[in-house]
C-alpha cells in the first residue's frame, strides 16, 4: 500500500508536469517558436546524461559496500559527488565551445534562421549542465536509502521554476523563450542544492574525499553499463530530430507535445512504482534473494502496463475536450486528430517499454553492462533504419519503427536478465 506522504507528493508532480504542458500550448501554441524550445529541450537533455556514463551505478555499488560498512559507504559518495561537480564543469565547457557543431550534428537540415535561434537558446540551458550531474547524484542517495519523497521533490524544484515562470510570462503577454531557458538552467541548480544540503545535513555529512574502496571499480562498471545507456540517450534524440526537422513548423512540437503527454500518463502510473523497484531490486540482488526478486516482477508484470493501457485510451478519447480547453481565448489551434493519433501510436511503444523494465533494471543492478549495450545499440540502429528507408513526409513512422525497436529491446533484457538471475543463485 502507498506512503500518503508519496502519493501527495506525486500528485503534486503529476500536477506541475501537467501544468507545464497547458502553460507551454497556452504561451507559444504550436508555433516555430515551442519548436525550437522543444529541440532545444531534447537536446539538453540527452547531454545531461553523459556524466551518467561515469556514475550511473551508483546505488548498487553503494549498497554493496553499506553491507561492508556505512562509513565506507559515506566516503564513497563524497567523493562521487566531488567527482560528479567536476564532470559537470568539463562538460560545460567542451559543449560551450562546440555548441555550433554539435547543434548541427543533431539538427542536420534544420533551416539556417532556426539554427540560429537553437544555438542562442542553448548557450542559455548549457549552464544546467554544470548542476545537473549532482540533482542525479542526490536523487540516487535518496532512492537508495528508500528516501524516494525527496528524489521526487528534486524533480520538483525544477518543475515548478519553469511553471512559475510559464504563469508570469502568460500574465505579461511576453512568450520568450530566452526567460524560459534562464529560468530552466536556474531550476537545475537550485534542485542541485537542495539535494546537496539535505543530504549533508540528514544523511551523509559532506567531506573532502578523494579517494574511497572501489571507485575505480565504480567508474569503470558505470561507464560500461551506462555507455549501453548513453547510446540511446545521446544517440537516439539525434536520429529522432534529424527525422523531425524535415517538416514543417509545428509538426515538432505537436510530436513533442503528444510524447511529453504519454510520459506524464507513465509518471501517473508507474513512475513511483519503477522508483521503489529499482531500490527493491538492489538490495534483493546484493542479498541474492531470488524468490522476492521473481516475485515483485510478476506483480510489476500483472499491475503497471495494464494500469498504463487503461489510463492511455482514457486520455485518448478525452484529448479533443482537453485541448479546446488548453487553447480557451489563446488564438492557438492545434490539428486534434494529428496530435491524439500521434500519442495512440505511441501506446504501444510504451507498453513494451514498461514491460522491458524490470529486466532492465536486472542487468543494470546485476552489472550485466554488455546487455544494456547491445539492447540499446539494437534500438537506434533499429529506429534510425526504418525512419531512413521510409516516407519522410509521414510523422506516424516514428511511433512504429520506436515500438519495433522496443519489442528487440524487450527480447534482448528478457534473454539475459535469465542468465544474471541464475548465475546469482549459483554465488
Amino acid at each position: 500500500m502507498f506512503n500518503f506522504k508519496y502519493n501527495i507528493i506525486n500528485f503534486f508532480k503529476i500536477t506541475l508536469s501537467f501544468l507545464n504542458m497547458v502553460l507551454m500550448l497556452r504561451l507559444f501554441g504550436i508555433s516555430e517558436g515551442s519548436d525550437i524550445y522543444l529541440l532545444a529541450y531534447s537536446i539538453i537533455l540527452s547531454w545531461h546524461f553523459i556524466p551518467l556514463f561515469f556514475m550511473g551505478q551508483f546505488i548498487q555499488f553503494y549498497n554493496d559496500l553499506k553491507e561492508d560498512s556505512c562509513g565506507t559507504a559515506n566516503n564513497f559518495y563524497n567523493q562521487t559527488l566531488i567527482y560528479s561537480l567536476s564532470i559537470g564543469l568539463i562538460l560545460f565547457l567542451i559543449c560551450y565551445i562546440f555548441l555550433n557543431p554539435l547543434v548541427h550534428l543533431y539538427t542536420h537540415n534544420i533551416n539556417p534562421a532556426k539554427l540560429l535561434s537553437l544555438v542562442q537558446i542553448l548557450k542559455i540551458m548549457i549552464f544546467s549542465i554544470i548542476f545537473a550531474p549532482v540533482v542525479s547524484l542526490t536523487e540516487q542517495l535518496f532512492i537508495a536509502e528508500k528516501k524516494i519523497l525527496h528524489s521526487y521533490i528534486l524533480q520538483i524544484i525544477i518543475l515548478l521554476g519553469t511553471v512559475l515562470t510559464m504563469a508570469y510570462l502568460i500574465l505579461v503577454n511576453n512568450p520568450s523563450i530566452k526567460i524560459l531557458a534562464v529560468s530552466y538552467s536556474v531550476s537545475i541548480f537550485i534542485s542541485a542544492l537542495y539535494g546537496f544540503l539535505y543530504c549533508a545535513k540528514r544523511i551523509i555529512p559532506f567531506k573532502f574525499v578523494l579517494t574511497s574502496k572501489n571507485f575505480v571499480k565504480f567508474i569503470r562498471n558505470s561507464f560500461a553499463t551506462y555507455f549501453g545507456f548513453g547510446i540511446f540517450n545521446c544517440f537516439f534524440p539525434l536520429v529522432l530530430n534529424n527525422f523531425l526537422v524535415n517538416f514543417s513548423n509545428g509538426i515538432i512540437s505537436c510530436f513533442y507535445y503528444s510524447k511529453n503527454t504519454i510520459e506524464a500518463v507513465n509518471m501517473v502510473t508507474v513512475d513511483y512504482t519503477n522508483r521503489n523497484i529499482t531500490s527493491d531490486l538492489s538490495i534483493m540482488i546484493a542479498k541474492k534473494e531470488m524468490d522476492k526478486i521473481k516475485q515483485i516482477i510478476k506483480k510489476y508484470l500483472i499491475f503497471s502496463p495494464l494500469l498504463f493501457g487503461v489510463v492511455s485510451f482514457s486520455v485518448f478519447i478525452a484529448i479533443p475536450v482537453m485541448l479546446k480547453l488548453v487553447f480557451y481565448k489563446t488564438g492557438f489551434s492545434l490539428n486534434e486528430k494529428m496530435f491524439a493519433n500521434i500519442f495512440l501510436s505511441l501506446v504501444p511503444w510504451y507498453i513494451i517499454f514498461i514491460i522491458s523494465c524490470p529486466f532492465s533494471y536486472i542487468n543494470i543492478l546485476g552489472k550485466k553492462s554488455y546487455a544494456v549495450i547491445i539492447a540499446n545499440s539494437f534500438f537506434v540502429g533499429t529506429t534510425a533504419t526504418v525512419l531512413f528507408l521510409s516516407s519522410k513526409e509521414l510523422i506516424y513512422n516514428i511511433s512504429f519503427a520506436m515500438f519495433l525497436a522496443q519489442i528487440t529491446v524487450f527480447i534482448i533484457y528478457w534473454c539475459y536478465s535469465k542468465k544474471t538471475l541464475i548465475n546469482l543463485s549459483k554465488e
